[in-house]
């Protein structure tokens, strides 16, 4: 089984059918505030719940719906006051304890959270979800005793899980007890799970006895995972045994004790994605700043993540001394060998994102280097460094360097670092994204006077300028100077494809963007621009190709907010091919996002035509009636819908489409989106829509 947190709703319809069997004359508007909840209208909800509760504010069935409600909409303040309010009217209230343990997982009160779900489990000592999290809380607190015989008991109740499994191991081997952590792995293999289970499992069992210092048993548990298992963990596996057999002479290792892990349930449920707040908290907190997560978010992240200027100012803000910079390995060592982390960011090697990490360690016997991010939650995360080396490039090595003040810096330690030209360049650069263009600009062409000036500043610059006809020997010029310094720094590459599509140099763009690609395959931005070059370039075949890739990317990054475009651009190219039941996947899927209701209906009613291009009736027909769900009772279109689904269920359908591509915007559009013809009706009924 997976634990997830289930949705506050599920828990309390058990909990109201048993409290409304006690309470015969419930108040009508609970049973109205329980259907906007299942709608997932919570504001309404509230609304409702807080009227019931100025008529009755012991309103107990009130108090725990507008609980949940306080959940779902992420005010885990308010949560918390309405949890203490019904317990002081039934103390042995379960689901006020659970709601109440999720609101303070949320705002990284770990401790008030155990309190709860022990409360919980004095009540309840079988409690599935009780049981789980209060041991994975306890793990994230480092009280690995404690975790263990919380998931032991969790086990105990519902069989062999592998993620608890996993999470017993690892806490295992965080307290060095080599034997336990092997049991807890060996019983996932014994569990015969999914192939990939069974192959990190094996790759575990392989650190424990590198831990206990045993490489000859660490490499045969290595060697016997296989490539069909799971690529990723096999070349892994393949890359500690080459490491373990070609020890170099001085081989060292550095781990820097005591660095936090990331707030698992935090992130998951309220900034999924979002590392640059959750590597920013562990370094601080490792510094004795014991600020939150949600505190540094709301400062430093938005739909699109952070930016390393965002997570300089907080350092400083906060009374850090703290350095942007370009730095090299050695200068990670040297300050891996001093106990302090640092943070970096780089093209995370498996999923193409950009992403941040907290560099924790190094060894160079296995020949990897070790952060914590939220990939990895309690365990370290080991990148063989030639990769890790490879993605840092992709950003030219940014580092941000965060210490406590007054610290004794090493000789030309900034200049080292390019520290002065680097923190203009990330300033420029997030002036930019904040919409002052002009403050940008004058940062980053400071930064080129500098010694010496960086890839990404021309780069950026020729970008910024493409658009000004005056500035059009400049942007040239400097985007040459960019390619020239930089030709391997994706970062680089990215701005120059953006600089030739914005000039509609498409076949320019669309060289350097597959260069780009051809050294970081996995990079999302070089796919994601390069996809639109081919559309541009009405190359729909390899657009699709591109698009597919992008879709399965986005899918696995849960920040990713490119879920419609990247559909939409699929039905379109879909529909270049003629593959029409392709076409009608993607939109079925778009049909199924987060959509306004004009996206909605454009989206309903291009899937009936899609369905008559494709000769799927119930298709069409289905489409239809969604959209009469969905349209207004007074709008004027209700009636001809109506009458085109009358017809198609009595008659059938013959169809009549024209299209024509439209060669300006390189798209294909419909003139008319369907045109339906009826034996039985004389004059054919046409609905327009592009």
């Amino acid at each position: 089984m997976i634990f997830k947190m289930q949705k506050r709703i599920s828990i309390l319809i058990a909990g109201l059918i048993l409290l409304s069997a006690c309470s015969p004359k419930m108040d009508s508007r609970i049973a109205r505030g329980f259907e906007l909840l299942k709608k997932e209208n919570y504001q309404q909800a509230i609304e409702l719940l807080q009227e019931v509760l100025r008529d009755d504010k012991r309103n107990i069935n009130a108090l725990m719906l507008l609980q949940s409600a306080y959940n779902e909409v992420g005010d885990y303040e308010q949560s918390i006051v309405q949890g203490k309010a019904v317990l002081k009217i039934d103390p042995n209230n379960q689901i006020a304890y659970q709601n109440s343990a999720f609101a303070y997982r949320r705002l990284e009160r770990d401790e008030d959270a155990i309190r709860s779900y022990k409360s919980l489990l004095a009540l309840s000592p079988e409690d599935e979800q009780a049981n789980v999290q209060l041991g994975l809380t306890l793990a994230e607190q480092g009280r690995y005793e404690e975790a263990i015989e919380a998931i032991k008991k969790t086990l105990r109740l519902t069989g062999e899980d592998s993620f608890l499994l996993q999470t017993l191991g690892i806490c295992n081997l965080r307290l060095q007890r080599y034997d336990q952590a092997v049991d807890a792995f060996d019983r996932i293999i014994k569990s015969k799970k999914t192939p990939k289970l069974l192959a990190k499992a094996r790759l575990n069992i392989g650190d424990v006895y590198y831990a206990m210092g045993e490489p000859e048993k660490a490499i045969e548990q290595y060697a016997m995972i296989a490539r069909e298992q799971d690529r990723e963990i096999y070349r892994r596996a393949q890359h500690y045994i080459r490491s373990l057999n070609q020890v170099p002479d001085g081989a060292k290792k550095k781990i820097i004790d005591d660095v936090p892990f990331p707030p698992r349930s935090y992130i998951q449920k309220t900034l999924e994605g979002y590392c640059g707040s959750a590597t920013l908290k562990m370094a601080l907190n490792f510094l004795g700043d014991s600020v939150s997560q949600k505190a540094i978010a709301e400062q430093v992240e938005d739909d699109r993540g952070a930016l390393p200027y965002a997570l300089w100012k907080f350092a400083v803000e906060r009374g850090f001394q703290a350095y942007l910079g370009i730095a090299d390995i050695s200068e990670i060592k040297y300050w891996i060998d001093r106990g302090y982390p640092i943070l970096v960011s780089f093209l995370e090697p498996e999923y193409g994102w950009g992403h941040f990490a907290l560099v924790v360690g190094y060894d160079e016997i296995k020949d990897i280097i070790i952060t914590h991010d939220i990939l990895n939650w309690i365990s370290d995360r080991e990148i063989p460094t030639s990769e890790f080396l490879h993605a840092w490039n992709y950003y030219g090595r940014s580092s941000l360097f965060i210490f406590p003040v007054g610290i004794d810096l090493p000789h030309n330690f900034e200049r080292n670092i390019y520290a002065q030209n680097c923190l203009r360049d990330f300033k420029g650069d997030f002036l930019y994204v904040q919409g002052n263009k002009k403050e940008a600009i004058m940062e980053l062409e400071a930064a080129i006077l500098g010694s010496p000036p960086l890839p990404s500043t021309y780069a950026m610059l020729a970008r910024f300028y493409v658009n000004d006809p005056t500035k059009n020997a400049k942007a040239n010029q400097y985007l040459s100077t960019a390619l020239t310094m930089g030709p391997s720094n994706g970062f680089t590459l990215l701005h120059a494809g953006a600089f030739y599509y914005i000039r509609k140099e498409h076949t320019k763009a669309l060289a350097v963007l597959k260069k780009g690609l051809e050294l970081y395959p996995s990079a999302y931005e070089l796919r994601q621009k390069l996809a639109a070059v081919y559309i541009k370039l009405r190359d729909p075949a390899n657009a699709v190709i591109e698009l597919e890739k992008l879709k399965k990317q986005c899918k696995r990054e849960p920040s990713c907010r490119d879920q419609k475009q990247i559909n939409n651009d699929l039905v379109v190219s879909y529909i270049f091919l003629e593959n029409y039941g392709k076409a009608i996947e993607a939109n079925q899927e778009l049909i199924g996002m987060s959509l306004t209701s004009e996206e909605k209906l454009q989206a309903l009613g291009k899937h009936a035509g899609l369905g008559i291009l494709d000769k799927q009736p119930e298709v069409v027909r289905e489409s239809m009636r969604q959209i009469l769900e969905f349209l207004p009772e007074d709008d004027p279109k209700r009636q001809d819908w109506n009458e085109l689904l009358r017809a198609m269920d009595t008659r059938g359908m013959r169809v009549d489409v024209k299209l024509e591509k439209d060669t300006e915007r390189g798209q294909f559009k419909f003139v008319e989106f369907y045109a339906i013809k009826f034996d039985a009706v004389a004059d054919s009924v046409a609905h327009a829509n592009q």
